[in-house]
């Protein structure tokens, strides 16, 4: 019996070693065509494999591809568009403010017109309440020469008194006319006269005036040259 044993045991000991001999170069070395082959058949259908993961990828990962970051970037554009577009939408605003802003100077102008106008009215109301009729203004003279025209004004006496030089305003206007103006400011009626002396245009020479006043501040004399006489005036 010890025998049989034995000699089994060996036996599958024998067959053991066997079939790990057998299995040995089987899972434990590689095979030799791998590294042979690694760079013909095998590796196109390896590139045609990563050309077709490289295809597949999109699909697979479409969740990241650039086709959902508009996504986040069009509220950005927006905001963009719309900062880009302010030049037309305050344009229904514009007509408001631009409404106050022109009203103010509209109605600061007007206010200022109406207080200008209505000054003028006070002065020129105040100027009619301390001028007298003008039947009781006194006419002008007017005498030519050969050289000039002279004009005599007799000045009235508001109050008894006779007007002062400071009182005797005369201005050139334009067109050849003179303006004069007497004015007895401390007074409050019958105290303001004006009169007007036109003359024939290019007839005279208005930069040459000549005016004057006698001894009694009765008589203003006012002397224009004529145009193509130089002669002197004040001789």
């Amino acid at each position: 019996m010890l025998q049989l044993i034995t000699s089994s045991s060996a036996a599958m000991a024998k067959s053991a070693s066997t079939s790990t001999a057998h299995l040995v170069p089987t899972v434990c070395r590689p095979p030799p065509f791998t590294l042979i082959r690694r760079n013909t058949a095998p590796y196109q259908t390896n590139d045609r494999e990563f050309r077709s993961v490289v295809a597949t990828s999109p699909t697979r990962h479409s969740p990241l591809t650039p086709v959902s970051t508009p996504k986040h970037v069009r509220p950005s554009l927006q905001s963009m568009r719309s900062l880009s577009s302010p030049t037309l939408t305050p344009a229904r605003g514009r007509p408001t403010s631009m409404r106050t802003r022109l009203i103010e100077p509209a109605s600061q102008t007007s206010a200022l017109h109406r207080h200008q106008s209505h000054k003028k009215s006070e002065s020129f109301s105040a100027r009619a309440r301390r001028a007298p009729p003008p039947s009781a203004v006194p006419s002008p003279k007017l005498f030519s020469t050969e050289a000039a025209h002279v004009v005599e004004i007799p000045l009235p006496c508001p109050g008894g008194t006779p007007f002062s030089p400071e009182m005797v305003t005369i201005s050139v206007k334009k067109g050849a006319r003179i303006h004069v103006i007497a004015d007895a400011w401390h007074l409050e009626e019958n105290c303001h006269f004006e009169w007007q002396l036109t003359f024939s245009p290019r007839t005279v020479n208005m930069t040459s005036l000549r005016a004057e006043l006698n001894d009694a501040r009765t008589l203003l004399t006012i002397t224009v040259r004529k145009v193509g006489h130089f002669d002197r005036m004040y001789a």
